[in-house]
């Protein structure tokens, strides 16, 4: 009887000390099945954990970006991946693995809020008044009307394809394609070269991958890359996957026409700029900017 009431003892003693399971929440995200990959992208998340529901890759399989660039610090275990930190996370990329019908889960208690909110004062430093521009994801499936006889060549002078001659004027101006296959293309180190990314939305600069409704292209010589801003204009919002705008964005990118105050934002597949134009963000018109501190 005594040894029964040590056994029980110890069992109710590992039960209280066992970590317990947290309670998941969604996330609504775009996935993407591209060849043997999954993309999945979804607007950033502060987290500590993400779960996939429908696969279980190997951590050396699985690649995650946030809005401060290519995240290292985290383990797979399960179909959870967990971070080293609380990190902000807006991509997940599975290598060599087919998960059409995936789902994301963050714990609960790391849903953001959904109210936007107004930093702090103190945190913000206004740089003054930007023009306004918008670019995005050219899409080759919105061209099928017309022949595949121009070339883009890769950066050895060989062709990636023959592609509608629109198509080729429209993506050497916005920098990303995605081809009727699902493959994206993106400018690469070669004037009018592109090259074939495993991203879901296109490459910036400094290893920074793009992201819809947040990443911003700029002069760096204006505004330092990786800096985050905030823009009063944007907040409000209300974006493809339900969510809110929260005013903040990064610059993750550049390009030839963006000079001196000139902000590009990136709008991800196609032309959404309508979505930040009516909360105030307007096309080839000047907007308040800040930088976070």
């Amino acid at each position: 009887m005594r040894r029964a009431a040590v056994l029980l003892a110890l069992l109710l003693g590992c039960s209280a000390t066992a970590p317990s399971e947290p309670s998941w929440a969604s996330v609504s995200a775009t996935v993407e099945v591209v060849g043997e990959d999954t993309y999945l992208s979804f607007q950033p998340v502060a987290v500590t954990q993400i779960r996939l529901e429908g696969a279980s890759p190997k951590e050396k399989d699985v690649e995650a970006y946030g809005v401060r660039g290519p995240i290292e610090k985290f383990d797979v275990a399960e179909g959870v991946i967990r971070f080293k930190e609380p990190t902000s996370v807006a991509e997940v990329i599975l290598l060599g693995t087919k998960a059409p019908k995936i789902r994301v889960s963050i714990p609960a208690a790391e849903r953001p809020d959904p109210r936007a909110k107004v930093p702090d004062a103190k945190t913000l430093e206004e740089l003054g008044k930007f023009n306004v521009t918008f670019y995005w994801v050219e899409s080759e499936a919105d061209y099928e009307e017309e022949p595949a006889d121009t070339p883009l060549l890769d950066d050895e002078g060989k062709e990636l394809g023959r592609f509608p001659k629109t198509f080729v004027e429209r993506v050497r101006v916005e920098g990303t394609g995605k081809l009727r296959d699902g493959r994206v293309i993106n400018t690469s180190g070669k004037e009018g070269r592109f090259a074939v990314v495993r991203c879901p939305n296109g490459l910036g600069v400094e290893e920074y991958h793009l992201l819809p409704f947040r990443s911003v292209a700029c002069d760096k010589g204006v505004v330092p890359i990786g800096t985050e801003l905030y823009i009063p204009a944007a907040v409000g919002a209300k974006l493809p996957d339900g969510t809110v705008h929260d005013g903040h964005f990064w610059t993750h990118d550049v390009g030839g026409g963006i000079q001196g105050k000139h902000l590009d934002f990136f709008t991800g597949a196609g032309d959404q700029s309508e979505l930040l134009e009516k909360a105030g963000l307007k096309n080839l018109e000047e907007t308040k900017v800040y930088r976070v501190r």
